[in-house]
């Protein structure tokens, strides 16, 4: 009798065992989750302020989309259209991001609000200490309309030591308005408006790069200026300033450096500088600036997916320094622990998911050390879940080594599947129970004990089976 190798058994228990944990991941999410969650998790709450620095909180419900309340917990009357505008905050982390080794991120395209549109691209080598340029082409005719570096417009590639310094492990940025938009927006051909006096416009880029220097590039002019220096800058982003003029709001360029956010107009001028307090200076803050002169400065504790809320500090920050400070919780939509057992019964899947996923959380967001310490935490967040699938693992590996044996398997195939099943859990079993066909059992003559047919002896007492009597309808070849 042809015996079939452990291999093929194996190969085909592993596909049908990985399909039914993806089937059973699906429904399980959309069964038991998806009822479960709503219950479970508070509404997202976010920090918002009014253009006088009034802080609200802004309520995430599905039946009111403008649900907010203030710091206290008390809950605000629906704004109309105009009380609803919020002010724009900037992101200004403790340190510039890395620029992407991609070429995705090392070509960037920016128009400049004249007709006939001039497309400008800035490309950089994407090296460490490296070196970018923009070059200009015409959206008519497809001309190349010339080159900007530090020295501004030539009409051929420039010398290398007016390339800008863009490109460095420690920091370097490329900031634009247009960027917040879509690209239909603003690479649509066509005359721009100018902002008005003292606002920054579509055309004005600008130019972070690792020699400690912010270059203001202004793409209609074809000007190149340098505009802040400081051996200590962190990182900078376009704000949103409040105009008394009625031009409603300005946008302007707030750049972090050392203990404190200097705020730039349009013209380059800078109007004001906010000293950060000492316990925001090791953090990613966000920074806002009111009608009154005055900034709101905030952090918030890491977005734990296992947290019902985050922590805020928030200060209010005058020329003068700190005008007042407050600590606060908001609702966040975490709380994923329940249910992952349920979604993944499986041992290995669910260690691989967890040390990939809540190991690496852990870790990108500062919350543990090293990965390590993410490890022993995570094992600890999920100690019943993992008890509660290894327990079932367990038990099916037990009766699989059972009909391992009831089936007269070597010691050796007794080992593999019991060990296949006990790291696979559920979706293990099933593989291993339905991947293949079985033989037959029937009780022996002998011992009357049941012993599978695919052998001429039985695994009981080794006497051999009785053979067929003959029908006279046998073939023979």
């Amino acid at each position: 009798m042809k015996r079939i190798g452990l291999c093929q058994p194996l190969v085909l228990a592993t596909v049908l065992a990985l399909g039914f944990a993806l089937a059973w991941g699906l429904v399980s999410d959309r069964l038991v989750l998806s009822w479960l969650e709503p219950s479970m998790q508070r509404p997202a709450e976010s920090l918002q302020f009014l253009p006088d620095g009034t802080p609200r909180v802004w309520r995430a419900e599905p039946d009111n989309p403008f649900a907010s309340r203030d710091l206290e917990g008390n809950p605000l009357p629906v704004q109309t259209v105009a009380e609803r505008a919020a002010l724009h905050e900037t992101a200004l982390p403790r340190a510039a991001a890395n620029p992407a080794p991609y070429w995705s991120r090392r070509i960037c395209v920016y128009s400049d609000g004249r007709w006939p549109t001039t497309y400008w691209y800035f490309i950089s080598d994407g090296r460490p200490n490296g070196n970018g340029y923009f070059v200009g082409y015409d959206s008519q005719n497809n001309q190349r309309v010339g080159y900007l570096g530090t020295a501004g417009l030539r009409s051929s590639p420039l010398p290398a030591a007016e390339l800008f310094p863009f490109g460095s492990a420690i920091q370097s940025g490329l900031l634009c308005f247009q960027q917040w938009r879509s690209s239909t927006e603003y690479l649509r051909p066509g005359p721009k408006a100018k902002a008005p006096a003292g606002g920054v416009s579509d055309w004005d880029v600008y130019v972070l790069g690792h020699d400690g220097c912010v270059r203001h590039v202004d793409l209609q002019a074809r000007t190149v200026k340098s505009i802040f220096q400081s051996a200590d800058i962190r990182s900078m982003g376009m704000v949103w300033v409040p105009s008394g003029a009625g031009h409603g709001f300005l946008l302007h360029l707030a750049i972090r450096s050392g203990d404190q956010v200097s705020v730039l107009d349009g013209r380059d001028q800078v109007l004001r500088r906010y000293r950060l307090p000492e316990e925001a200076r090791t953090h990613n803050i966000h920074f806002v600036q009111t009608t009154a002169g005055t900034a709101a400065v905030y952090w918030a504790s890491p977005p734990d997916s296992l947290a019902s809320h985050r922590d805020y500090e928030v200060y209010w920050l005058g020329p003068d320094g700190i005008q007042r400070h407050i600590q606060t919780q908001l609702g966040f939509s975490g709380n994923q622990r329940f249910g992952i057992g349920v979604a993944l019964p499986c041992p290995l899947l669910l260690a691989g998911f967890l040390g990939n996923d809540r190991a690496s959380e852990l870790v990108r967001y500062g919350m543990e050390p090293g990965l390590a310490a993410a490890l022993l935490r995570t094992g600890r967040e999920f100690a019943l879940d993992f008890a509660l699938v290894q327990l079932i693992a367990v038990i099916l590996a037990v009766f699989c080594y059972r009909r391992q044996v009831r089936y007269g398997a070597s010691r050796w195939q007794c080992f593999v599947w019991t060990g296949f099943v006990l790291l696979l859990g559920l979706p293990g079993w099933i593989g291993y129970r339905f991947g293949r066909s079985w033989p037959v059992l029937e009780s022996c003559p002998a011992c009357q004990a049941p012993a599978p047919q695919d052998r001429i002896v039985c695994i009981r007492c080794t006497t051999e089976f009785p053979t067929a009597a003959r029908r006279g309808t046998e073939v023979f070849a």
